[in-house]
């Protein structure tokens, strides 16, 4: 065994000039063979190898020589653009890399693609690259997938005035969904989404609640920062983009709303948002849609941020209130309460001014002012076929015969342009050209197949719903439980959570009271400049509803509270049918007195 020797022992004579020898044989050693030198000569001197190392810094030179090929690469550029379309292709959309650097290389070699070696200068022998050195030589030329995954540049943009350019977008709400009352539904309002049940790879439970899924539309005015957010059932579509874009263009009957007008262009995302409907509404009311490229959010970024901002100072409160979350109607109206108060409140980053302050700075020349809504969604149509017309002045398409013999100038052979129109009654218009030349939608009705046709109301499907079972996954979280439920027992917090609905803090907690306690702003009216469209706006008439017709409309606006007297009595008094206004009257009669002396 080696003498240790004290930290600050010197060498002698012998093991000095063994030091020397050693010194000299190190520079010309390869990397590898140095450990068995510096072994052996300790063992000659009776020394550790830690001191030999520490008595050799007197005989080595100060500083390493650099390597004669320094900041040289045996890789080709050739043969790293090789590499990296391989690692580049096995990689995943979300930036994670599923091919290593290693299998590339091996791939590769294994092609004959690449031959990746360097010569040893010694011996002259063609040594593999490592792949260390190969990942060094993709940094080199810029080629690594760590640098290939870096954002790319983008550019500012800005907009001159309110209303200038809107940026919309939809989104599945990620946190409830809603079950309707009156679809055979028995459900209980809002429903908190259980990530342990409802998540990609359980598709039998996504498809149990797809009817009922929430879509949230956010729209941005890029000017002011202003956001505007509505709920929609079920799915993304061009028909709800279309009431979207209209209810945010309207005039607001609420003082307390100034927000409205055309803009100049609407910005969103291919897909539904961008559909060929919403094309033509846009077309019809001179308002540009730009459709971004697919997978390039930053082009839209301020309503991404601000789906993001809404899912966390809304959606996250409304569990605390779900029991006051019913229908649609009750989310969109508690939503617009709150959103007035942000946009009125919330003071916006980049011009330090509240958002509809800022929106408020817009002129008359800039504001075009539209007709109501329900006007807007007129001009909303499907794509225009041009089907014959048979003998008995019918055309059929979409799967239905249309009777057309009130379109002007229609001939028997002949063809009309025809479209389908969702917003329409009977959801069909011709499209025609009135005597000023401007194009006109006239309203078609359907010819009836008879009994077995379609039906007024479509058949309903029942779904059953089960709360999540209660299981905690540490003592904090049942902690936090029983602290939300008021209860002081595990047993005790589970039955006060089968309980529906279920509201934490037993509804003591308002995470919302600011927003409707707070004092309304009224604005004074803005000068605008009436918007002149493109497509002419018929005249609404009173609509006439079918005693089938208004009992469906009936059952969805009182929910549970509809019953089959209500059903009898309106086929009964209004056999011959009901204007939407009388009917109206009639359902706000029924929820504000004694349901059962009403319908006697």
């Amino acid at each position: 065994m080696a003498m240790m020797l004290p930290s600050d022992a010197m060498p002698s004579a012998a093991q000095t000039a063994i030091l020397v020898q050693l010194a000299e044989r190190l520079e010309n050693l390869r990397h590898g063979e140095r450990g068995g030198a510096v072994a052996a000569a300790a063992a000659a001197m009776r020394v550790s190898v830690q001191t030999v190392h520490r008595w050799l810094t007197a005989y080595r030179a100060p500083a390493r020589r650099q390597r004669a090929d320094a900041g040289a690469t045996g890789l080709t550029s050739e043969e790293a653009q090789v590499i990296a379309s391989i690692m580049s292709e096995g990689g995943r959309d979300n930036g994670k890399r599923i091919d290593t650097l290693k299998n590339a290389v091996r791939w590769a070699r294994a092609n004959g693609r690449i031959r990746a070696e360097r010569v040893d200068t010694a011996t002259g022998e063609l040594i593999p690259l490592t792949d260390s050195a190969i990942s060094r030589a993709l940094r080199h030329y810029n080629l690594h997938p760590d640098q290939l995954r870096q954002p790319r540049p983008h550019q500012a943009l800005s907009s001159p005035h309110p209303n200038w350019c809107w940026q919309v977008d939809a989104s599945v709400c990620v946190l409830y969904y809603l079950p309707m009352a009156g679809n055979g539904v028995s459900g209980h309002g809002l429903v908190r989404l259980n990530r342990a049940v409802h998540y990609k790879n359980r598709p039998e439970n996504i498809q149990a609640i797809e009817k009922f899924r929430v879509i949230r539309y956010v729209a941005t005015d890029h000017c002011s920062g202003t956001i505007r957010v509505r709920y929609y059932p079920h799915a993304e579509s061009g028909s709800h983009t279309v009431e979207f874009l209209a209810w945010l263009m309207a005039p607001k009957q609420n003082p307390a709303d100034p927000f409205h007008g055309a803009p100049n262009i609407v910005m969103v995302d291919p897909g539904a948002t961008a559909a060929g409907m919403v094309r033509r509404f846009c077309e019809a009311l001179d308002i540009q849609l730009v459709v971004n490229e697919p997978h390039n959010p930053r082009a839209k970024g301020q309503v991404e941020q601000a789906q993001n901002l809404w899912e966390t100072v809304f959606e996250s409160g409304l569990r605390f209130i779900a029991d006051r979350v019913r229908d649609f109607g009750d989310l969109n109206a508690l939503a617009d309460k709150f959103q007035l108060h942000f946009n009125a409140t919330e003071k916006h980053t980049r011009h330090g001014k509240t958002r509809f302050d800022k929106w408020l700075e817009i002129k008359p020349d800039q504001l075009r002012v539209t007709a109501p809504a329900e006007q807007l969604l007129r001009l909303a149509t499907g794509k225009i076929v041009t089907p014959e017309v048979s003998g008995d002045l019918t055309v059929r398409f979409d799967g239905r015969v249309w009777n057309v013999r009130a379109v002007p100038g229609v001939t028997i052979g002949g063809t009309v342009r025809v479209c389908l129109s969702p917003f329409v009654e009977g959801g069909a218009v011709a499209v025609c050209r009135g005597e000023d030349g401007r194009v006109m939608h006239l309203p078609l009705a359907a010819v009836e197949a008879g009994e077995h046709g379609f039906a007024a109301n479509a058949a309903t499907i029942g779904l059953e719903y089960k709360s999540p079972p209660d299981t905690a996954a540490s003592a904090n979280a049942k902690s936090l439980a029983m602290l939300a439920s008021g209860t002081t027992t595990l047993r005790d917090d589970a039955a006060a959570r089968r309980k529906k609905p279920f509201v934490p803090f037993d509804g003591a907690f308002n995470p919302f009271v600011e927003a409707e306690t707070a004092p309304s702003r009224h604005y004074l009216p803005r000068m605008g400049t009436a918007l002149e469209t493109a497509v002419a706006i018929p005249d609404a008439a009173p609509r006439m509803l079918k005693a089938p017709r208004a009992a469906m409309l009936a059952r969805e606006a009182l929910g549970t509270r509809w019953t089959a007297e209500m059903y009898e009595f309106i086929t009964r008094r209004y056999a011959e049918g009901v204007s939407e206004e009388a009917l109206a009257q009639q359902i706000a009669r029924w929820r504000q007195s004694d349901v059962q002396q009403e319908v006697q």
